[in-house]
């Protein structure tokens, strides 16, 4: 399960070009590295009726054995939610994250469990894995579960 809540019913996956839209955005800000390690940003997006979800990971296409660096974040949404100005909060916490890592020599801080704080007035809560997302949506896919 990739959400933080569970849910009675599937989200509303964002669609393809959303999706490279923002990866193209991190790959290009963070292009030096990427170049330099022959990496890659995927990032999707899940709307669920109660929590917008979104997940970014940098991981090594070629190589599908080596483990990502994989960041989910998260935040509940109710009626006449901002969905624009919240999936942009999601989206720059992402990237504060990947400032962090990237500047830190042999970053090495991953969360499993969700962590949360408070960044402009959202409760955004966010956990830091090795999860390869592609394999994992392609075993939901198969399990016929999202």
């Amino acid at each position: 399960m990739l959400s933080r809540n569970i849910h009675n019913q599937s989200g509303n996956i964002f669609p393809t070009s959303w999706q490279e839209e923002i990866s193209q955005l991190f790959h290009s800000t963070y292009k030096t590295h990427c170049d330099l390690e022959k990496k890659e940003f995927n990032v999707y997006g899940v709307s669920y009726p109660n929590e917008l979800l979104i997940i970014a990971s940098y991981l090594n296409k070629n190589h599908p054995t080596l483990s990502p660096t994989t960041i989910f974040t998260s935040m509940d949404i109710q009626e006449n939610f901002n969905h624009k100005k919240a999936e942009s909060t999601l989206i720059d916490i992402i990237g504060l994250f990947f400032d962090d890592y990237f500047s830190t020599e042999n970053w090495d801080d991953y969360l499993s469990a969700w962590q949360k704080f408070e960044n402009k007035n959202f409760q955004i809560y966010y956990k830091i894995t090795r999860e390869n997302i592609e394999l994992t949506l392609a075993a939901n896919k198969l399990l016929g579960t999202y």
